[in-house]
């Protein structure tokens, strides 16, 4: 079960950060003063992001599941379901304060005191406290059919209808609004029942007892929500939820000219591969990113030239980067380094190659990661957009 406070505030940051694709540790980075969550937590609740459609990214698939992941950024349905949270919270926020600001005027005004004219000489009594809690508590009780014409309505109306997020943000919001809302009406209750000279102390017994009715009826809205969830949801079309996103490709941080315009042109290829279905081409352009990445960090950080880097295998790269800190572990570029031989046929088979499409996906993973690892380096050294020709 993955925490959904996290995942909000993951979807959250994404929005604030869009389009800029970030690693796991990036976002962490991004929300200090969050409880100490676990690893485990953080990519749980990425993982889900990502089966919800709502986001992307390369993950690092080990043997016990997701390790790491890099390239994470909305998609075109998570930012479509942001707006339409935005603009419905508006939206639900007035029309609920139109249905709720004038609830009890008629109660002062009219009912009130036309209730303590018909008892007489017992409108100082229990009887009168009784009634006038009664009737606020009457037009409060409405506030459940507010709650759902203002926030669970239009959300149930729209693309994705009631997601776990959007369930969770309900019932957050619900727990706040309800309890300020019955707040106000023991103070609109008490107040009343006081009009004829009855204490705070007399009237005690009959408020209290229409908060903890109150608080039934939020149990009730709550209700309503688990049933807007899951017999209303909207049917998700497959078009819908598999609109193409806009992928960014900057690699402004690699230094030589054609080096950049090859991993940009490679990058942009692999974006449109399937691992499943395309699992060699996936495992060869992802080598040869990757490698491609850290003879252009090598070369600049003055190990060779050039022309003494292309002769240099992908293996020899691994270590040498770890050495220099341009890479923090070998451990994702070695998901790759084997496979960049997958271009020589005879080599293939001479060596019984095997790989599937899990290997393909972990090699995704790599890439995002080597090059935001890549870029930080850069950027620690002072090297911003590419200069060399």
């Amino acid at each position: 079960m993955y925490n959904k406070d996290l995942a909000e505030k993951i979807l959250e940051q994404l929005d604030r950060s869009y389009a800029n694709k970030v690693s796991l540790h990036e976002i962490q980075g991004m929300l200090p003063g969050l409880p100490n969550f676990s690893v485990k937590d953080w990519l749980q609740a990425v993982e889900v992001l990502c089966e919800q459609k709502v986001a992307t990214c390369n993950p690092l698939i080990g043997q016990s599941g997701w390790e790491d992941a890099a390239n994470i950024v909305l998609t075109n349905l998570g930012r479509e379901m942001l707006s339409d949270d935005q603009r419905l919270q508006a939206l639900g926020d007035k029309l609920f304060k139109r249905k709720a600001e004038t609830l009890y005027d008629d109660l002062a005004r009219r009912e009130v005191p036309n209730l303590a004219a018909s008892l007489g000489g017992a409108s100082r009594s229990s009887a009168f406290a009784n009634q006038v809690a009664e009737l606020v508590f009457r037009r409060f009780s409405s506030l459940k059919d507010a709650v759902v014409e203002s926030y669970i309505r239009p959300l149930r109306q729209t693309k994705l209808g009631i997601t776990d997020l959007r369930e969770n943000r309900l019932h957050r919001k619900l727990d706040q609004l309800w309890e300020q809302e019955l707040l106000r009406a023991r103070s609109i209750a008490s107040s009343l029942c006081q009009t004829t000279g009855l204490s705070a102390a007399d009237v005690h017994p009959w408020v209290s007892q229409m908060e903890v009715r109150g608080r039934q009826i939020k149990l009730s809205v709550f209700d309503e929500i688990d049933i807007a969830r899951l017999e209303g949801q909207p049917e998700v079309s497959s078009n819908a939820i598999n609109v193409p996103d806009i992928e960014l490709h900057d690699f402004s941080f690699v230094q030589h000219a054609d080096m950049r315009a090859a991993i940009t042109r490679d990058q942009i290829e692999l974006n449109c591969l399937d691992p499943k279905t395309a699992t060699k081409s996936v495992l060869v352009l992802s080598g040869a990113i990757i490698e491609a990445l850290l003879l252009d960090a090598l070369v600049t950080s003055g190990e060779w030239n050039l022309e003494e880097g292309s002769r240099k295998n992908l293996n020899e790269m691994i270590e040498i980067a770890v050495r220099r800190n341009i890479i923090r572990e070998d451990r994702l570029s070695h998901a790759v380094r084997s496979y960049r031989n997958l271009i020589h046929l005879g080599r293939e088979i001479r060596e019984r190659t095997q790989f599937s499409h899990a290997d393909a996906t972990l090699a995704l993973g790599a890439v995002g990661v080597i090059t935001n690892e890549v870029r930080r380096w850069c950027l620690k050294r002072g090297l911003a957009k590419a200069t060399t020709p």
